[in-house]
């Protein structure tokens, strides 16, 4: 629905040919990522970024000692 009211109303993809999903589901092809995306990317920078924007204060989120999110228990 965004998609379509980005292309209707705001004027997005005017030039383009648009074929609703659904129509031609079945050819869209998914690519894996790329090459040089890490397949376990680097998580401990979470830390930092949550003590510098009180994260867990403010978003209601923890992190476990691996670095996952959980919302915290209210």
């Amino acid at each position: 629905m965004m998609h379509q009211r980005a292309r209707i109303e705001w004027g997005f993809g005017k030039d383009e040919e648009f074929e609703p999903r659904g129509s031609d589901a079945r050819t869209v092809s998914r690519h894996p990522p790329g090459a040089s995306y890490p397949a376990l990317p680097d998580h401990t920078e979470k830390r930092p970024l949550f003590d510098l924007l009180c994260a867990e204060m403010t978003a209601g989120i923890n992190l476990t000692e691996n670095f996952a999110m959980y919302p915290r228990p209210r």
